[in-house]
């Protein structure tokens, strides 16, 4: 494992220093998939990493110097200790009594405020000491697959179908997905995303393998998050799996001019469907380089930076 470079912070506090995971390590949520990206990318990184649970009997796990990673989800139990760095994500520090050394993590949204770091979608709000960035990616290079195209007649979704009263799901469009890759003799089937299979989901392994061989590979979208500008985590992984940046909301603020962008989900997969395999490897090609900006590795340099 490749050692960390020497960081040189605060008086006091380590030159390499630790850093906690906090809560949903043994929790099934949405948000574990954030945690773990965390965990084994800082664990690649050379860092000394702990992941725990929110429970009181794990207080002690947290020193003066490192740096603690949580969320609104898992922070009942989440302790203010005196020197420890907090990195929140929809938690008020207030609410915590962390009245300092803190820095608020947002997703980016068309909500983000503040001056533009490295990338339009990466914005510094030094007011609130908010980092609005995308979550990126966190799948380990070794499984990014370049121009490794091989599509056949399955489309595999890997993920979660949801909904839910305020209709911030993605159950209609994913509808829409699957009528319109029958009309073109393409099974829809989904991987993963269900309670019933194991706690960690499914490896990076099996979700390369299932997207490089997906002949669309869409990040498809619920109109809540369209509407807000959200970007989600499959657009990275997808061109980081050998497809083509496409979706049925306006990625292009990313990946620019190798985005395909359509929010008719029907005209979508008509053209992705109709597009030479060699424009796809020429879009993908183009894609993987606005990766680089967006890894889980430059994402912690950055919240790094900011104490």
């Amino acid at each position: 494992m490749k050692a960390a470079q020497p960081f040189l912070g605060f008086w006091g506090h380590r030159l390499n220093p630790r850093f906690v995971i906090w809560g949903l390590k043994r929790s099934r949520h949405s948000h574990r998939y954030i945690h773990k990206g965390f965990y084994e990318t800082l664990q690649r990184m050379g860092y000394d990493t702990y992941w725990v649970d929110d429970k009181l009997s794990n207080q002690g796990v947290i020193q003066s110097g490192d740096y603690v990673i949580a969320c609104n989800v898992a922070a009942q139990h989440l302790p203010n200790i005196s020197g420890a760095r907090y990195i929140l994500h929809n938690i008020d520090p207030h609410d915590v009594g962390i009245t300092s050394n803190y820095i608020k993590l947002q997703v980016f949204t068309e909500a983000a405020v503040g001056e533009s770091i490295d990338s339009p979608v990466i914005k510094w709000d030094s007011t609130t000491r908010t980092l609005f960035q995308p979550w990126g990616i966190s799948v380990n290079r070794r499984l990014w697959l370049k121009d490794d195209l091989n599509p056949g007649k399955r489309e595999y979704w890997i993920g979660a179908i949801w909904n839910n009263p305020e209709r911030q799901g993605n159950t209609d469009e994913i509808n829409a997905y699957r009528e319109s890759l029958s009309k073109l003799g393409l099974l829809f089937r989904r991987v993963g995303g269900t309670r019933s299979i194991k706690l960690a989901g499914i490896s990076d392994e099996k979700s390369s393998y299932y997207t490089s061989i997906s002949p669309i590979a869409a990040s498809i979208v619920g109109k809540w998050q369209k509407d807000k500008s959200y970007i989600p985590c499959r657009a990275f992984r997808n061109v980081a799996f050998g497809a083509v940046p496409a979706s049925n909301s306006a990625l292009s603020q990313i990946f620019g001019d190798s985005m395909v962008f359509n929010e008719q989900i029907s005209e979508l997969v008509n053209r992705m469907n109709s597009m030479s395999l060699k424009e796809k490897r020429d879009r993908n090609s183009s894609a993987l380089h606005v990766l680089n900006q967006h890894t889980y590795e430059i994402n912690i340099q950055r919240l790094m930076q900011f104490f």
